[in-house]
Parts: structure tokens; sequence; C-alpha cells
């Protein structure tokens, strides 16, 4: 599968989904049951792949901003959610977080169609396909020990996302 395939893929389900009143999860569910088993792995690799690469401490504070604090799994979700917003959305709120100011108003927003539901749907879809609980990956990504960039403190939030601090404080 060819990563606009997978963009493809994310943006026609979240679309479908918006004008269907239906979560992002439940209108991938029959477009990845669609696929052939390989495709459905290489969807699922793609997922991982930008999944692991937003675990970046810029893009946690901006999580943590807009929440009023996040823990480890509240921060998947909400790098689930980013992967279901697009590749444009994806790759700008990576480049800066702070962005995130304009395109949501409350932190419901961010769970509208609860598209942090979308990080299981490839293994759910490949579990009912094949009848096996382990999905092979075809790359060997292993999950970041530590998130990119430079960590910070809480006092710090102002000054690293000061449009997202203003708007949420």
């Amino acid at each position: 599968m060819q990563t606009t395939t997978f963009w493809q893929l994310i943006d026609q389900s979240r679309q479908y989904a918006q004008t269907h009143n239906q979560t992002h999860a439940e209108a991938l569910s029959p477009l990845l049951s669609a696929l052939d088993v390989a495709d459905i792995i290489d969807f699922e690799n793609h997922f991982t792949h930008y999944f692991h690469q937003a675990y970046d401490w810029k893009l946690w504070a901006a999580a943590y901003i807009i929440h009023g604090g996040c823990s480890d799994d509240g921060f998947m979700d909400f790098r689930a959610w980013l992967i279901g917003q697009g590749e444009q959305v994806y790759v700008d709120v990576l480049a800066n977080p702070d962005i995130l100011a304009e395109m949501v108003e409350d932190e419901d927003d961010l769970y509208e169609l609860e598209s942090q539901d979308i990080w299981s749907v490839a293994i759910n879809v490949y579990q009912d396909k094949t009848g096996s609980d382990n999905m092979p990956a075809t790359i060997n990504v292993a999950f970041p020990s530590e998130p990119t960039g430079q960590t910070w403190e809480e006092g710090e939030l102002e000054d690293l996302l000061p449009q997202l601090s203003q708007k949420f404080e």
C-alpha cells in the first residue's frame, strides 16, 4: 500500500463519518474489510509509523494544555485523533502544535468523531478476516522509549505554546 492510499482511506472514512453521523472507526472498518490481507497489514504498518512519529514532547504539551493534563493513554488517543485528521493536518501540527489553537474550540472537538478508536480498526478487521489474533508486522518498528524533542515543565507551557496556552488557560 502506498502512503497516498493510506491517507486517502483516512480522509474517505473521516468524511463518511461526518456525513453519516458515525465514528471514524465505524466508517474506516468497511473500507479496510474490502482490502486484501496484505493491504490491511500495510495500513496498520503505516498507522504505526505515523503514531510513533507523533510521539513528541511538544505535541504532548499541546495535548496537556487542551485537556488540562494528559496521561500516556490520553496521549495515545490524541495521536490517533491527529492521524485521523488527515495528512496535511498531521504534518502541519507536528511542525507546529500551537496551530491547534486555530483548529480546536474546546476539548470535545477532539473526540467528536471518536477517531481515537481508529488505532485498533486494522487489527480488528484483520482478526475478523483471518481468524488470527496475531497480525504480522512487515516492518520492524519498535515503540520509541522516549518522545522526541525537549522535555518540558508545566510552568514552561505558556512560552512553549503561547496560542494554546492563552486559549485554554
